[in-house]
């Protein structure tokens, strides 16, 4: 598990170095990535972490059927049962585990 710790922050210290550190989001599977093979347990673990530890801000986001986003949320009670999909169909849809994701937003936890 600290191994999975260790990489998971040198590649989040080393994305907050980059140009426009705080405007980069990553999905979940770019962190899966990044921890290398873990357990789904062990990788909720450390990211729960890096979240507690200002690292990382998780957030929810509604996606389009092409996986363009329509929203996000800061947490799953913020979720309303539908959204507009100003991207491509013109018409509120039906949020569903289909279309909705989540993501995690750079943070410095210095500032």
């Amino acid at each position: 598990m600290f191994d999975a710790y260790e990489r998971l922050l040198g590649f989040v210290a080393s994305e907050i170095k980059k140009d426009n550190a705080e405007a980069k989001v990553f999905s979940t599977n770019r962190l899966v990535q990044a921890a290398g093979a873990v357990s789904p347990a062990t990788l909720a673990y450390v990211l729960s972490k890096l979240v507690q530890e200002g690292w990382l801000e998780q957030f929810l986001r509604v996606e389009t059927l092409s996986g363009r986003g329509i929203e996000d949320f800061s947490s799953l009670a913020d979720v309303p049962e539908e959204v507009y999909d100003w991207p491509e169909t013109h018409e509120n849809i039906r949020v569903t585990p289909n279309n909705l994701r989540v993501y995690y937003k750079l943070q410095n936890p210095a500032h």
